[in-house]
């Protein structure tokens, strides 16, 4: 990855992030945030434009707006930016550190989905709708069910139903830990339907002249030679 911010690279330079990017990126911003959590810190403004990209991790910036919560632990004036504000928040309600987590999945959907959120709309219409119509960014079909529950999670209008950066990033892991168990599969699959089928081309003994592949010595530019 270059540097600049995750906004920069998603819709100035049109990247895209591939899964492992995506599960990394969330991975390291997960981090980041429950530190300042754990220190009593509310960003209030996370989005992909706070996030700053270099070749080994994304770090969480622009503490402009940041505040350390009071002895109540809730917060009520308006700050942030409309297409990832909390609806708590967009209504002038008491928030707390959720509300970072609500604005985390918008970031989140947008790593997955390489778009704005709400881009059909302007940021006061989708803040409206967010509030009154419990709107929320349409999450493609092929995305993992594990992601698709974090996602559901972290977007509840109930702050209280938010999982916390803790929670967030031991889903994140087990999400790895699925993929890359899959991925093990699919090419220990592969090599055995392969090998398996190397195995019936030598046992009928004449099949490789259709698959261009030759007995013999020397290799062409037209054949694959086995040599015997």
């Amino acid at each position: 990855m270059h540097g600049g911010s995750v906004f920069d690279f998603l819709y100035n330079r049109r990247g895209k992030f591939q899964l492992p990017d995506v599960l990394r990126i969330a991975s390291d911003v997960s981090k980041g945030m429950n530190y300042l959590h754990q220190i009593n810190i509310i960003h209030r403004d996370l989005k992909t434009a706070n996030l700053l990209m270099d070749d080994q991790v994304v770090k969480v910036a622009d503490f402009g707006v940041a505040r350390v919560k009071d002895q109540s632990g809730v917060m009520t004036a308006e700050t942030g930016t409309y297409r990832w504000m909390a609806p708590e928040v967009i209504e002038h309600l008491p928030y707390d550190h959720r509300a970072d987590v609500f604005s985390f999945g918008i970031v989140l959907w947008e790593l997955l989905t390489g778009k704005l959120p709400y881009e059909d709309m302007t940021p006061l219409q989708a803040a409206v709708a967010v509030v009154q119509k419990d709107l929320r960014p349409t999450i493609p079909g092929d995305t993992h069910p594990m992601l698709v529950n974090l996602l559901q999670k972290c977007w509840q209008k109930d702050p209280a139903l938010r999982p916390t950066f803790a929670e967030i990033l031991d889903i994140l892991n087990t999400i790895k830990e699925v993929c890359v168990h899959r991925s093990n599969v699919h090419f220990l699959y592969f090599a055995f339907l392969l090998d398996f089928t190397l195995h019936l081309l030598l046992a009928n003994g004449r099949p490789f002249d259709d698959l261009g592949i030759t007995r013999g010595t020397q290799a062409s530019h037209e054949n694959i030679v086995l040599v015997d």
